[in-house]
């Protein structure tokens, strides 16, 4: 196995109508992706994405929560393309981590949703909108698993942000061990609110959950923190059976 992306395709192929994520919005109405559908999203995603970049290029992914970030993301891996985890961002100190960030890793394209017309640092911005509701056929590359899947930066909190190379086969490596040692089984179900920007959000939530073809329930991070009993709530509903926080979400 080179990628997670062979996991989808063998579960895409296998159980292609068994959900793979549902997203809870702010007013808990839900969306899902079946593992096909999450396939096709994502070779569509990469070829179009194909038009703006090339593999080996560096794309911020500066979207909410959502299953187009993930989509999005995704897409990215299919094309050979270095996402790097974000957010959107409202100005001020965010905005200037943003500017470093995108010099450090010379970004090709900033991928944004439809409100935010901002320029950042003359980079290159297109919406996800644009992504998703059109397609492409220009074909994606093989993936290699030595080679580097995204780019997961530190929060900056004591100095510049700083880039960490994540390869595919690292991610494997890293879904194996989490799922031996949480005991993850095919009907293991998730349910968490990290956001996908955190290396805890996105290994867990969305790269675990496919990893090891489960169900994973996701909801903002934001509607956790305005009503924290909502985490327990949607648990209780989808009997999750794996949850994961910081310890600040526990104490919340």
């Amino acid at each position: 196995m080179n990628s997670i992306l062979d996991k989808l395709q063998q579960h895409s192929t296998n159980r292609p109508n068994a959900t793979a994520f549902t997203y809870l919005d702010d007013t808990s109405i839900e969306t899902s992706r079946s593992f096909y559908q999450l396939k096709q999203n994502c070779q569509n995603i990469a070829s179009k994405l194909l038009i703006y970049a090339n593999p080996g290029d560096r794309v911020l992914i500066m979207l909410p929560n959502s299953l187009e970030y993930i989509d999005v993301f995704l897409g990215c891996l299919y094309a050979g393309i270095i996402g790097i985890p974000l957010y959107p961002v409202a100005g001020g100190r965010f905005s200037q981590r943003v500017s470093g960030i995108v010099k450090d890793c010379d970004a090709a394209l900033i991928i944004v949703n439809s409100t935010d017309n901002r320029s950042y640092e003359g980079c290159q911005t297109i919406t996800a909108s644009a992504l998703i509701n059109t397609k492409a056929n220009i074909p994606t590359p093989q993936i290699q698993s030595h080679s580097i899947a995204f780019l997961q930066y530190t929060s900056g909190s004591t100095g510049e942000p700083k880039g960490v190379m994540v390869s595919h086969e690292n991610i494997v490596s890293n879904c194996r061990a989490i799922a031996q040692s949480a005991k993850v089984t095919s009907k293991s179900i998730f349910c968490n609110w990290l956001p996908f920007y955190h290396d805890l959000g996105m290994i867990t939530t969305v790269m675990l959950a496919i990893y090891s073809g489960v169900h994973s329930v996701l909801m903002s991070p934001f509607k956790f923190t305005r009503r924290p009993i909502c985490w327990l709530e949607a648990i209780s509903i989808y009997k999750a059976t794996h949850c994961a926080a910081p310890n600040f979400g526990y104490d919340h």
